[in-house]
């Protein structure tokens, strides 16, 4: 069984689905709500989901996704985003530095591995190109890397996919919207 929030669409009995981020083709046996089997389950909902195809129950953890086969969510580790750093933030953010990603129901390691112009948090127009640093109450358009691919969407695409906050020894120092996931680089 698969427990979560149904963020976009919906789920029915029967449904042929993809497992991400293995990519792994599913169908989908019941689907429960508040312990009451139903036929089907909607965006907003929370639902308890039994899958056919999963070889070993392990493969799916926190942060894997149901997606559907004709539009699968995005799977990659890094994202161009855009962040507002908060009053926490004890020391300026510089490239390469490194965070803890808060998404959705899961945390991830996460390096900020370009800062490409900061902006301005008001009207959201360019105020420096490559920035060294980003200090507190400052909105920047970043470029993240965590340190595997994972499931993840542009807040234009799926809003409720595309938020995160990042935090640093237990503070949460910035928030941000997803822009654009952008390909895994390949390894020479």
């Amino acid at each position: 069984r698969v427990y979560g929030k149904i963020s976009a669409g919906s789920i029915g009995v029967n449904d042929h689905v993809l497992l991400m981020p293995l990519n792994l083709r599913c169908t989908v046996k019941s689907v429960s709500l508040r312990d009451e089997s139903v036929n089907f389950g909607c965006c907003g909902e929370n639902v308890s989901v039994q899958i056919a195809g999963v070889p070993d129950p392990q493969l799916v953890k926190i942060g894997s996704a149901i997606s559907s086969i004709s539009r699968p969510i995005h799977v990659s580790p890094r994202f161009r985003a855009k962040i507002f750093t908060l009053n926490m933030l004890r020391n300026p953010v510089i490239a390469g530095q490194r965070f803890i990603l808060h998404y959705q129901c899961f945390e991830i390691p996460c390096n900020v591995t370009k800062l490409l112009r900061l902006l301005d948090s008001s009207t959201g127009k360019l105020k420096r190109k490559k920035p060294r640093t980003v200090t507190k109450n400052q909105l920047c358009a970043v470029v993240i890397t965590t340190i595997r691919p994972i499931c993840i969407e542009a807040k234009s695409d799926f809003p409720t996919l595309g938020r995160f906050v990042l935090r640093d020894r237990g503070v949460t120092i910035a928030s941000g919207a997803v822009l654009k996931v952008l390909k895994e680089k390949k390894k020479r």
